[in-house]
Order: C-alpha cells, then structure tokens, then sequence
C-alpha cells in the first residue's frame, strides 16, 4: 500500500503542477480481469472470491485511473508499455521465465 499511496500522490501533484483537466474513469474491462484471475488461481495463488475480487479491484484502480489515463495522454506515453501486453511484445526479444524461474515454460499466450 505504501508503493500506491506514494504513486497515487505522484500521479495527483503532476496533474496539479500542469493544471490537467481529469476525465472520467475509463470503463475497467471484466474480460481481461477475469482471465488475469483465471492464470492466478491456475498457479495456485490464494485469490478471494471473483466477485469480490473484481469489485475491490475496480474501487482501487477508481481512485487513479482517471488521472493517470489523462496523464498518459498529456504525455503521449504509449499505453500498451505499462499493460499485459508489454510481455507478448518482449517475447521475441528476451528468454521467457514462468514463476518457478524455469525457462520457456510459460503458458500465457
């Protein structure tokens, strides 16, 4: 929680300092989350229950989302880096390692 406080308060003082008008929260996809979660629990990880995982989820990512979507924008940072996506794009040019730090056994597509 520390790294988010201190991340949400970065997002809010560069909004601030460049006087950024913030829209409105972009829509918080149910698809990608639901296959995040499947991978998650097909590894084993301890997860609560989807329903209330979703909703906890979508309230965090509430209180930034706006406001770093803006920024992104402000800054023609590309979106698909900070995504899921970024690790598709890496494959090609570095070795893949799943959890157990086994090389090339990675499932995710």
């Amino acid at each position: 929680m520390r790294m988010y406080r201190r991340g949400n308060r970065t997002v809010d003082h560069f909004i601030e300092r460049f006087d950024l008008s913030v829209g409105p929260v972009p829509e918080f996809n149910r698809a990608n989350f639901r296959s995040t979660y499947g991978r998650m629990a097909a590894r084993g990880l301890p997860l609560r229950e989807f329903e209330d995982a979703h909703t906890r989820t979508s309230e965090l990512r509430n209180t930034y989302a706006a406001e770093l979507e803006t920024l992104i924008d402000k800054l023609l940072a590309p979106r698909g880096f900070w995504s899921h996506t970024v690790r598709r794009r890496m494959r090609d040019h570095t070795t893949n390692f799943d959890l157990d730090g086994d090389p090339e056994t990675d499932t995710d597509n």
